[in-house]
């Protein structure tokens, strides 16, 4: 009867996995650059199906990165036709068999203590995914993109519940110790982390079994235990994945976690988890039947691997105290200790208090749809808890522009060597999604240009820019003098070294300026059709007058709008060259002004300051999961002489 129960969960679970896929299929939530290099490797195995060169400049720390990910990944995207379509494919996917993998071992349980917990957890993903924004398995593919840390995620928990599986079968020890050191180097191939918590799990389960179940002390039998966790460290160390990831953990980088703000809150849930884990372990223990201890043995396999976890947490916070790996590093192990956390509290809580008599399946109707649905609907309320409502990126505008750019690229010539194809300003898309796409579909050498690309920067290396490809009309870059020709309407080709001799006048003031030149901007955020929106408390504008100008400005006129909510008032102060700010106020009825004041006489350059207070990101207001801190959407800046006409 269980085993009937067990196959049509899984049915059930794979179903409503299906219909989530297809649900947030087009979503993409990430902000982050990880997005942008993933892409860049797994496009160039979708081209060349290995790495052509040793040397790919437009790769960095990707072309020694573990690809066992990226291959699936360039697999599946011949079948859209997009590396990228590959990648949210995996990476959903991954999200599925996460889920279903967690909630299947969970009903390895006795049937009461499978309901307990279930409930259990599908409470702790509501109130902590939902509402906390706690970081569970499936964050790291949400505002970050740890694509590969957690593709090799999912097949760890497909390993581990194997394991479970073959143990709770009575298969020999070795058996499974040896399946734990053949996922180990599988899940190794695709990330580090991932393996390196297996391979302190298999340690930690080792000296558990010799210590509190074989108890044979004999030296044979003591170097066939230790035997495996050796070969499993070797199959680990000698892995060229090892030691190129070392290399990459030492840099450093920017990793936001909920309740988790500095190393020290860290620690903190480092020693929650350890804390959970031996309470864990020691209610196992406290069953002493054989037979309770096997059909409850998940909370053995828990205790240990939340203990993994939090060594492992522990020593990569020592290394870095030492000097060796990155605050970046140490943070990446919060998935894994909220996910053990929360299980650990599900399985104590359902033992604890359950009941004492053995449940029957199938009692009552509804007790009937639970026990079929309980996974599926852990696969569901986990996916609904951790994914936002609103999207960063839409999948098929990046794959329809992906196409379109693939095409202008076929249809230039090879730009000169030393030089490279950017792709900046695309219509409707972030500065992220240009990087992206300079990298992956045009192989632009990483540079200063393309973190000038990446930061919505003028472009500094005159020298390197062989093409630009940019939105017709509505970008800085569309310099009509420099038009090749391009076989998309709405994109044009600019000649680099065109481009690079009008470089010198666009510091100055002129008429109407719309904010698209970094160099005027400091506190705004990427262009956008019809303006740019302000991305701090402070954002100022400044550029410089020309030296022969036949009218000085007297006044400024600038137009936009405010980020303006429901109630969300704002109140915006604008200064002239570090004169008193004038106050503005918008609302959701006046929240489009045109605002006009005077610029002091005589001065060399325009410095405009806005400062704005009541700035808020539309995340922080439950609007979208855009992260920018928006105040006022500046439309355009003109300059007005004395007649109040433009000059």
């Amino acid at each position: 009867m269980k085993y009937r129960l067990r196959i049509l969960q899984i049915l059930l679970a794979l179903m409503c996995g299906v219909i989530l896929c297809l649900h947030f299929w087009d979503d993409i939530w990430t902000h982050s650059v990880d997005l942008a290099h993933h892409y860049a490797l797994v496009a160039r195995l979708t081209e060349f199906g290995n790495l052509p060169h040793l040397t790919d400049p437009s790769l960095g720390e990707m072309q020694i990165y573990p690809r066992m990910s990226h291959r699936i990944a360039a697999a599946l995207g011949h079948l859209w036709g997009s590396p990228l379509a590959g990648m949210q494919f995996v990476a959903f996917l991954s999200t599925i068999v996460l889920w279903v993998g967690m909630g299947w071992m969970l009903w390895t349980l006795p049937l009461s203590q499978a309901r307990r917990a279930t409930w259990i957890l599908l409470l702790g993903l509501l109130v902590g995914g939902l509402f906390m924004h706690v970081d569970f398995w499936g964050m790291e593919v949400v505002y970050n993109y740890f694509y590969a840390q957690f593709v090799a995620q999912a097949a760890a928990l497909v390993v581990l519940a194997l394991a479970l599986g073959l143990s709770q079968a009575g298969v020999s020890r070795f058996a499974v110790y040896s399946l734990l050191i053949a996922g180990i180097w599988v899940v190794e191939s695709i990330h580090l982390l991932p393996a390196v918590e297996l391979l302190g799990f298999l340690g930690l389960l080792v000296v558990f079994d010799q210590y509190w179940q074989v108890r044979k002390w004999d030296w044979r039998n003591l170097l066939i235990s230790a035997a495996f966790p050796v070969v499993a460290l070797l199959v680990v160390v000698v892995n060229p994945v090892f030691r190129a990831m070392a290399t990459i953990s030492e840099n450093d980088g920017v990793l936001y976690l909920s309740f988790v703000p500095d190393q020290l809150a860290l620690l903190a849930l480092v020693l929650l988890v350890a804390i959970s884990s031996i309470l864990a372990m020691r209610c196992w223990l406290g069953l002493k039947d054989p037979q309770l201890q096997k059909e409850q043995l998940l909370i053995q396999y828990f205790a240990i691997f939340g203990l993994s976890i939090a060594i492992l947490c522990s020593l990569q916070m020592i290394a870095l105290a030492i000097g060796r790996g990155s605050e970046y590093a140490c943070r990446k192990y919060a998935f894994g200790l909220w996910t053990v956390l929360l299980v650990n509290a599900s399985l104590l809580l359902a033992q604890r208090f359950g009941s004492k008599q053995v449940a029957k399946p199938g009692l009552t109707t509804p007790g009937k749809i639970f026990d079929y649905c309980a996974v599926g609907i852990v696969v569901t309320v986990a996916v609904l808890a951790m994914f936002p409502k609103e999207k960063y990126l839409s999948l098929s505008n990046l794959v329809s522009m992906e196409h379109r750019l693939e095409a202008i690229k076929s249809s230039q010539p090879t730009t000169p060597a030393g030089t490279s194809t950017y792709a900046v300003q695309l219509p409707g898309e972030p500065p992220l999604v240009d990087y992206m796409f300079s990298l992956g579909v045009f192989k632009s050498a990483r540079s200063a240009n393309t973190i000038d690309v990446l930061e919505n920067r003028d472009l500094s290396l005159a020298d390197q820019i062989g093409l630009i490809v940019t939105g017709k009309e509505i970008s800085r870059y569309d310099t009509p003098e420099c038009r090749l020709r391009s076989p998309d309407a709405t994109l044009t080709v600019i000649d680099g070294p065109c481009y690079a001799k009008s470089m010198p006048n666009r510091r100055f003031c002129r008429g109407e300026m719309h904010l698209t030149d970094s160099r005027f901007l400091q506190g705004f955020s990427w262009p956008e059709e019809q303006g740019t929106w302000t991305d701090n408390k402070v954002a100022t504008f400044h550029c410089d007058m020309p030296e022969h100008l036949a009218d000085y400005p007297e006044s400024i006129r600038i137009s936009g709008f405010a980020f303006v909510p429901s109630t969300h008032v704002q109140h915006v102060g604008i200064s002239i060259n570090g004169g008193v700010p004038r106050e503005f106020m918008f609302d959701s009825s006046t929240h489009d002004q045109s605002m006009v004041l005077p610029v002091p006489p005589g001065a060399s350059s325009i410095q405009i300051k806005f400062l704005l207070p009541d700035a808020v990101s539309p995340n922080a207001m439950g609007v979208s999961a855009d992260m920018r801190e928006l105040g006022l959407y500046v439309k355009s800046i003109l300059l007005l002489g004395g007649d109040g006409k433009p000059i």
